[in-house]
């Protein structure tokens, strides 16, 4: 299963997350995905994840953009 981590003050996109099936913590660096407001804020992060920026985009927008990444994760 790719485990998938979203920073705590994205409740609205987590909760989206979660009502599509998919299970959610708070971020850190074991996660296959790490969903973020800002990529910028992460740039020097030691994860190996595939990191998720939402700055400016939709939670549907979001959630494509997650699939996407559990689709080369796969």
């Amino acid at each position: 299963m790719i485990r998938i981590a979203v920073e705590e003050a994205l409740q609205d996109i987590q909760q989206a997350l979660q009502q599509k099936g998919h299970e959610i913590d708070e971020k850190d660096n074991t996660y296959d995905i790490v969903v973020v407001r800002s990529l910028e804020e992460y740039s020097d992060l030691p994860v190996k994840a595939s990191l998720v920026g939402v700055d400016g985009m939709s939670t549907d927008e979001v959630f494509k953009m997650v699939e996407e990444r559990i689709n080369l994760e796969k």
